[in-house]
């Protein structure tokens, strides 16, 4: 008895060849898909809580500047006067995405009750106090708190 075996046929490939991934390759992208909306968050939640606490000092007669993340302060002089430059969209979608933050802020002349709330500001690069009662000893707290922040009492904005 003779086995003539017939040729076993190849299975064609189908149309669509799917992308295949290890289960490794899965778990490291949804980590670094993670990672980034948790960073994300954190901004926004940073992001609102400087715009509630920007507007509290507002309510208290200090003036506030707000900034968006990679914004440059580069301005054109036009016919108009001074414009901004245009960020580009990328920065602009970073401003609607992250939020914007207090980057400067300006107590004129203003009794100061409670600067321990400044120090939450990570953001906040310009403090100007003219002619505000706070202690030598209050400053250099502030500085150690907010590192990346230029303290002033002088009048002019020293930029």
């Amino acid at each position: 008895m003779t086995l003539d075996a017939e040729p076993l046929a190849e299975p064609t490939p189908s149309r669509r060849r799917w992308r295949r991934f290890s289960l490794r390759s899965f778990l490291v992208f949804i980590t670094l898909v993670a990672c980034f909306f948790g960073w994300v968050a954190k901004e926004r939640r940073q992001s609102e809580f400087e715009r509630q606490l920007g507007e509290k000092l507002e309510a208290q007669g200090v003036v506030v500047w707000y900034h968006g993340p990679y914004h440059h302060r580069h301005s054109v002089t036009t016919e108009q006067g001074p414009q901004q430059k245009p960020q580009g969209w990328w920065r602009d979608l970073a401003s609607e995405v992250l939020g914007e933050w207090i980057e400067e802020l300006k107590y004129d002349r203003l009794p100061v009750s409670d600067l321990t709330l400044l120090a939450g500001l990570m953001n906040l690069k310009w403090l100007w106090l003219p002619g505000t009662p706070i202690s030598d000893e209050e400053i250099n707290s502030l500085k150690k708190a907010l590192p990346n922040c230029s303290i002033s009492r002088q009048q002019q904005c020293p930029r």
